[in-house]
């Protein structure tokens, strides 16, 4: 099995292991905490993300450089380990003093909470900054060895991790029905999963000295780079991160709880291309710095189809049983999530559609497009964000969702094939997004006619056939050359697997 095909398969069972652990464990977090705690964890959780404004952009310099290091003994990786180690741990050691030293000021002037202490509150968020500590340095030495094209290990590392970090936290908060002790459990286990990272890399990598140390001549190096590649990622973390915490300024944290818990379904959707660029992106860098034009477009073509056919077709499930899954995890919450719910399955299946071309662009080198265009939306964005939000409420942000992934898709991604066109089939919109949108609105729109009543036996009935129309109809618009790929493998795979060869 190739680099590439092994990457893949590991990335789609960690991330399909993931979200179906996460979403199995939410329904508990929301019963066991109640739905105020589960909005204090979001927050604290999109708190975390958003720090990552502070990556400078080394965590994709680092699978850039790793993949593009033609030393047999991996030389130029290990100093470039060595150089981005400094910067990562002082910034780790930053970062997760002034998030502990602003909990109160969090607690009191920016939370609006009714049944919590303003102590548990404050004690939350400071469990929240040792494990922002602790888990700043992942991304550094994980980075390290999904350049090495073991992105097989990382998986590996992250499957159990999150096995043991939401298993054992749901027994945690069974045994407890705290947020302090859940919180002191992720603690743990960020310094589980730091530990087994710095192991793997160093027996993939021998010489590889775990002692911080500068080499300004690998600064000199990759600072351009990296530099857009951190205002890039500063930016997409205020666009991603923003909307729950405008919430939590303008609306009550109850109805944040309502807006993440519709943002952790719709975000499953992003499973699919995240896996895809995960596995994409050192593949691509090492294909073009090896000169491989052929190989990544062919490889962007298709992957461009699979990832709209699997994450429209995901959309339209969502969609349409949306409503019976909120009533099943808490049904108080349905009526006030499932439009916010709506809109931002809408926004994840445009934002699918960005995935392949921008992944190309940042592979090859090309970080100026999505740096101009991010910056062309930071002024206009949360303005526009914080009108919704007061006019509209939770369904005003995740309108504001829509319309921010609607503007990358065809504003960024004409500009990149533009940067790139050697790496682009010229119809690309018309092939590889237009007809699997065109096939998921024909299922909503017939099994919402089918449904009527919404009876949930119906709904089910009703998703089971449109899911096959889908299937059938959208597959006739992928690549003939993957078709006759996956008919062959099925072959092989199913049906001469069981013949006595």
């Amino acid at each position: 099995m190739s680099s590439f095909r092994r990457n893949v398969l590991t990335s789609g069972v960690e991330r399909a292991v993931t979200a179906a652990l996460t979403l199995a464990i939410v329904p508990f977090q929301v019963w066991l905490l109640g739905i105020e705690a589960y909005g204090l964890l979001s927050f604290v959780t999109s708190l975390q993300v958003i720090c990552n404004i502070l990556d400078l952009g080394l965590a994709p310099t680092i699978v850039r450089e790793m993949a593009g290091d033609r030393d047999p003994d991996h030389a130029h990786g290990a100093r470039v380990v060595q150089t981005f180690a400094a910067l990562y741990w002082t910034v780790a050691v930053l970062l997760g003093s002034g998030l502990f030293a602003s909990a109160g000021w969090l607690a009191e002037h920016w939370l609006q909470f009714e049944g919590l202490s303003p102590a548990s509150v404050v004690l939350a968020i400071r469990l929240m900054a040792v494990s922002v500590l602790l888990r700043w340095p992942i991304s550094l030495y994980a980075g390290a060895i999904t350049g090495l094209q073991r992105l097989d290990l990382v998986n590996a590392i992250r499957i159990s991790t999150s096995l043991v970090r939401l298993v054992g936290g749901l027994l945690v908060l069974l045994a407890t029905h705290s947020l302090v002790a859940y919180l002191f459990w992720l603690g743990g286990t960020a310094a589980l999963e730091l530990a087994t990272c710095v192991v793997v890399l160093t027996r993939l990598v021998p010489g590889v000295s775990l002692r911080p140390r500068v080499s300004w001549t690998i600064i000199g190096k990759v600072w351009h780079y990296s530099a857009h590649m951190n205002l890039i990622s500063m930016m997409s973390v205020v666009f991603v991160q923003s909307d729950r915490l405008i919430i939590s300024r303008f609306l009550s944290v109850t109805e944040l709880g309502y807006y993440s818990l519709a943002y952790a379904i719709a975000s499953g959707l992003s499973v699919v291309p995240t896996v895809l660029t995960g596995a994409l992106f050192p593949q691509f860098a090492q294909d073009l710095s090896l000169g491989k034009a052929e190989q990544v477009r062919r490889r962007a073509r298709v992957t461009a189809q699979v990832t709209m056919y699997l994450v429209a077709g995901g959309a339209g499930l969502v969609v349409v049983l949306g409503r019976d899954l909120l009533t099943w995890i808490a049904a108080a919450s349905a009526s006030a999530a499932y439009p916010p719910l709506v809109l931002l399955t809408v926004g994840f299946v445009l934002a699918a559609a960005v995935a392949i071309p921008y992944t190309l662009s940042i592979a090859g080198g090309e970080t100026r497009v999505p740096l101009l265009v991010n910056l062309g939306a930071i002024g206009v964005y949360l303005p526009f964000l914080c009108g919704l939000v007061i006019v509209w409420g939770i369904t005003g942000a995740a309108a504001a969702w829509v319309a921010l992934n609607g503007y990358y898709l065809f504003v960024m991604v004409p500009l990149i094939r533009r940067r790139l066109p050697a790496y682009h089939a010229p119809p690309w919109f018309a092939r590889s997004v237009t007809p699997f949108l065109a096939s998921s609105l024909v299922w909503i729109g017939g099994a919402g006619w089918l449904i009527g009543t919404g009876d949930t036996a119906r709904a089910l009935a009703a998703s089971a056939l449109g899911g096959l129309l889908y299937g059938v109809l959208a597959a006739v618009f992928v690549d003939p050359g993957v078709r006759a790929d996956l008919r062959r493998r099925l072959w092989r795979g199913v049906v001469l697997r069981g013949m006595p060869l």
